[in-house]
């Protein structure tokens, strides 16, 4: 009897295994493109599905796309599932906590402040489009590291594209979907294909017509990973209207781009936007920008600005600055300011930033 009930067990773990695995499912050779490939996929396919092709994409080596889970190694990802191949698309050993240090380090010495700046590589990136009940539900892009929830789902693989073919079908899926959410989605799988002649004038379109809101919020963000002047000056046109929502959508955008007059156009929102929310918003990412200017307009901001909520900000955003760029400011701030409340501020974060500078004025204060 006890071993029946554990054959029983056994029988039901490995049914779950075979009913929760995803089944591949590829497009037949005699199909041409990605648009005849998606119709057959979206036509013939079962009514809960992902359909799913690959396009190559300039990336950082360390960068992903998708769900990914550090103690995933024992689970397939999605390049294995599509290639077959195990191992393949992963971090090679145990994510344990000293890798994951390690890949933590290498990140922050990389970085700068926003974007990894480490050693770029091609990556196979997919684009999924979840359907449920025959409805399309979802479009996401995936590197192949990562991981599909619905293990029940089936994968109707519809092969290798490249990104001028890739580009055109999204473009025409995005003229043929009216939800919002789904042109929203439609946005990223566009722009992550980062090139430029194709995708630029596709986000400006957005931006410049009539579009959902969300839709061009999305777009006025993959701005930012362009710096032209044409883009500088939408962006600062974006900040200076009446939309605020857009508007912090477009600083955030400008405080990406590395170019002067970037920096300039954020400095010049920081001290003299009407919004008080986009002000704030600038001298926030003021605080994130490795620029000597930031320092010097944000110590201003503090101690000359009218609306206590905005020095505050300024103050806040010093302590953020990289390296030790702002201490001087918060030292100032903290022994003449002739605002009590905002000294006690420069002095918190003093407190916080572990430098010997400012453990001294606290030092030389308390003695006073």
């Amino acid at each position: 009897m006890k071993n029946k009930s554990v054959l029983s067990v056994l029988l039901i773990i490995v049914f779950s295994l075979l009913t929760f695995a995803n089944k591949l499912i590829k497009a037949p050779d005699s199909l041409k493109g990605l648009n005849s490939s998606y119709k057959w996929a979206a036509k013939n396919a079962k009514k809960d599905k992902y359909i799913v092709y690959t396009v190559k994409v300039l990336m950082n080596e360390n960068s992903h796309y998708g769900s990914w889970y550090s103690d995933s190694e024992d689970m397939t990802n999605l390049g294995e599932l599509l290639t077959g191949k195990k191992h393949l698309y992963r971090n090679s050993g145990k994510m344990t906590v000293k890798n994951a240090a390690k890949m933590a380090l290498k990140s922050h010495k990389e970085g700068d402040g926003h974007r990894s700046i480490g050693k770029k590589v091609l990556k196979n990136v997919a684009i999924l489009f979840k359907f449920e009940k025959r409805k399309l539900s979802k479009i996401s892009t995936r590197t192949y590291d990562s991981m599909i929830e619905e293990k029940n789902y089936p994968i109707y693989w519809l092969g290798n594209y490249n990104n001028n073919e890739s580009i055109t079908f999204l473009k025409k899926q995005f003229e043929l979907l009216k939800e919002s959410k789904l042109q929203k989605q439609l946005v990223s799988s566009i722009a992550l294909h980062k090139d430029e002649k194709n995708v630029k004038p596709f986000l400006l379109n957005i931006v410049k017509n009539n579009y959902d809101n969300k839709v061009k919020a999305n777009a006025i963000f993959w701005l930012g990973e362009y710096s032209s002047p044409e883009i500088v000056k939408i962006l600062i046109k974006i900040a200076r209207g009446n939309n605020s929502k857009l508007g912090k959508k477009a600083v955030f955008s400008l405080s990406r781009i590395k170019n002067n007059k970037a920096d300039n156009a954020l400095i010049d929102l920081a001290k003299n936007s009407k919004n008080k929310k986009i002000r704030k918003n600038a001298i926030f990412w003021l605080g994130q920008k490795a620029i000597k200017k930031s320092a010097k307009t944000l110590g201003y901001i503090a101690n000359n600005d009218s609306d206590f909520d905005v020095q505050k900000k300024a103050v806040f955003a010093l302590s953020q600055l990289p390296g030790d760029s702002g201490i001087d400011k918060l030292v100032n701030i903290a022994k003449t300011h002739k605002s009590f409340k905002l000294r006690k501020s420069a002095l918190f974060w003093l407190g916080q930033s572990n430098n010997p500078k400012g453990l001294k004025t606290i030092i030389d204060i308390l003695k006073d």
